[in-house]
């Protein structure tokens, strides 16, 4: 089976794969599906949710892309709040959970590759603020920037009604330092905030103008 299999991981570039992919190395097989059960039940393969899968840790050539898997698992959606704000340098802290937006219902997926966790968001407010990293030549994912990040993370809210309010919110709670919220794009920001039309982003906005 171990030199079955290794043929058919040649015939994938990629460490994450759907069912079309899979099917498509197997289709010589007389009974595919039987083939896949085996191969999960091998552990050649892991399933992360129905239709996605990755190899097992015989058969990995590198490392698993989790930001890349986030946009994969379920989407549309971009990676944001703290493992966004984690990833840009805001917060000292290490983030294991991957957050993301998303206009679909929210929703958390246990994989065995970590917990991926979606948070509904108003289709409008999505498209602002969000880049395009390329991992390497083979993963590609979208993830909030560090001022959407903070716009999303804040914008829930509902007591964070002065400039005061947000500044220990943000540098106290989440302690990102003065010296970053000062880096962040005004135009941006002001281009989130006439989207979000939330008090919170409104005060973030205007602690950012000072701090500048």
């Amino acid at each position: 089976m171990m030199s079955t299999f290794g043929a058919i991981r040649g015939k994938i570039k990629t460490e994450e794969f759907d069912y079309e992919s899979l099917m498509q190395t197997l289709r010589h097989y007389k009974k595919p599906r039987d083939a896949i059960t085996r191969f999960l039940r091998d552990g050649s393969i892991i399933r992360l949710k129905k239709g996605l899968y990755v190899f097992g840790e015989n058969f990995r050539r590198g490392v698993i892309c989790k930001e890349s898997l986030a946009n994969l698992i379920y989407g549309p959606s971009y990676i944001s709040l703290e493992y966004a704000l984690s990833y840009h340098g805001l917060i000292p802290e290490r983030v294991e959970q991957i957050t993301s937006m998303t206009p679909l219902r929210s929703k958390t997926f246990q994989t065995p590759e970590g917990v991926f966790a979606y948070v509904h968001l108003l289709l409008r407010k999505i498209a602002v603020g969000v880049t395009l990293i390329e991992a390497d030549p083979q993963h590609q994912f979208l993830i909030a920037t560090p001022e959407k990040a903070i716009a999303d993370r804040i914008s829930f809210h509902k007591n964070l009604t002065s400039t005061q309010d947000v500044y220990s919110f943000v540098c106290e709670g989440l302690r990102i330092e003065e010296d970053m919220l000062a880096k962040l794009r005004i135009p941006l920001l002001e281009e989130i905030g006439e989207i979000y039309r939330n008090p919170a982003v409104t005060n973030l906005i205007q602690l950012v103008k000072e701090l500048s």
